[in-house]
């Protein structure tokens, strides 16, 4: 089968860790443009890549490199006006998260997705295809842990000590501080295990202390879902954990599941035993392997000419839930959405 080609607007830590490895690995993509704005580091990338070639201007790369998709993994600030010309240039595109800076922007998104329906949108929230999450939400679905009535997530990293650089600590090119950086995605998973659910209100707190930048460097929210469900979310670059963690407890009428690593416990007849796989990829392998999965899924929706058309509307409901944080940590109040 004909490989795709592809290229690459943004060649940050994100791409060099994850996305070129994983379109030069992949059987469905040939990678064929590199692009960035520090040219030189396009280039000395693109050098390791048999057919890649450099760029400097995403535009220039769009008309010009022969892609037919793109990956857009640059600051959040830059992810609209790329997607719509990338979009308007009739190439499919997979765009890292946060998708925008805002609820509002998603919006926009929308309109511009709909009036160029050939070229496909996929939003890389890569957690999605981690063997364990799938695994957990297959559990969901069958109703193995009964009603699901109580969630502790967390995303916490370790402060290392050093005043932190870069585009992410910039609230103009990044919308926030963790809460957009770990929270996002955290928020989007939770959720599409729940088959996303309404959340009816947000109860929010965030905090400067550490780091002192104008983004926070610590997240707290409290959800509540229709149905009653109620999840307690925590992000952090400053806490000060043993090690980075990312972490969930799900708390059911009939049983209990934990993350990470995957853990399911039932209860019947008064007994608990465990009902986690004997057998389950590990440690880094799984978030690494998320993307490989993930670029898969892109080809298979292209091939196919047809994506999940209510990725967007569930990226819309995820930033409506982050500015709804924001605005009660502001206030001091719970925000209904």
């Amino acid at each position: 089968m004909e490989r795709i080609p592809i290229g690459i607007i943004g060649c940050g830590q994100v791409s060099q860790v994850y996305h070129i490895p994983s379109v030069r690995e992949s059987e469905d993509f040939e990678l064929v443009a590199l692009c960035d704005a520090q040219f030189r580091m396009a280039s000395q990338l693109a050098s390791r890549c048999e057919s890649a070639q450099a760029y400097r201007d995403p535009l220039e790369l769009m008309r010009s490199s022969g892609a037919r998709a793109v990956i857009i993994a640059t600051p959040t600030h830059l992810h609209m006006p790329y997607v719509i010309q990338a979009l308007t240039a009739g190439l499919h595109v997979l765009v890292e998260t946060p998708v925008t800076l805002n609820a509002k922007e998603i919006q926009k998104l929308q309109r511009a997705r709909d009036q160029h329906p050939e070229s496909l949108l996929q939003i890389g929230f890569n957690n999605r295809y981690r063997a364990d999450v799938n695994i957990l939400r297959n559990f969901l679905v069958q109703n193995e842990l009964g009603r699901i009535f109580y969630i502790k997530c967390g995303w916490l990293r370790k402060f290392g000590g050093q005043p932190p650089k870069g585009w992410r600590y910039e609230a103009q090119q990044s919308g926030g501080g963790v809460l957009m950086d770990g929270g996002v995605a955290l928020i989007d998973v939770l959720l599409w295990l729940l088959n996303y659910p309404e959340v009816e209100s947000v109860h929010g707190a965030v905090y400067h202390d550490l780091l002192r930048k104008d983004v926070e460097d610590t997240a707290t929210a409290h959800l509540r879902l229709a149905g009653g469900t109620v999840i307690h979310l925590d992000a952090s670059w400053s806490l000060l954990p043993e090690e980075n963690k990312t972490y969930g407890y799900f708390f059911g009428s009939k049983g209990s599941a934990f993350m990470n690593p995957l853990r399911i416990t039932r209860e019947a007849a008064g007994q608990r035993y465990s009902m986690t796989p004997a057998t389950l990829p590990k440690g880094a392998d799984l978030y690494t392997e998320s993307y490989r999965s993930q670029l898969s899924h892109f080809a298979e929706v292209i091939r196919n000419g047809s994506t999940d058309d209510d990725q967007l509307a569930q990226t819309l409901q995820v930033m409506k839930v982050v500015d709804a944080i924001y605005r009660s940590a502001e206030s001091g109040k719970t925000v209904r959405l």
